[in-house]
């Protein structure tokens, strides 16, 4: 028997992740709905309507930039030029 919680529920939860952390923390910024672009023939949204998808995976995305560890961030030439110049004063 389902409880209430799980009724509301549109997607399944999995305890297991499909994805490590490291590679979603690399690709989840480019994580789309498809399209017929994609090369698709056609495209059903069963469970919810493509507006109500696009909302979800969008806040799903912006959910993750807030919390997911950015592994490959290098300084840039600003921060290069200004790093020596800081150092020397404290």
């Amino acid at each position: 028997e389902l409880t209430e919680e799980e009724k509301t529920t549109n997607y399944r939860k999995s305890y297991l992740p499909d994805v490590s952390d490291r590679v979603l923390a690399k690709h989840f910024a480019n994580f789309s709905l498809p399209s017929k672009e994609d090369g698709f023939d056609s495209i059903s949204y069963v469970w919810q309507s493509e507006e109500s998808c696009a909302k979800h995976l969008k806040a799903w995305v912006l959910e993750k930039k807030l919390t997911q560890r950015a592994e490959d961030l290098q300084p840039g030439d600003w921060f290069k030029d200004e790093w020596p110049k800081w150092q020397k004063l404290y």
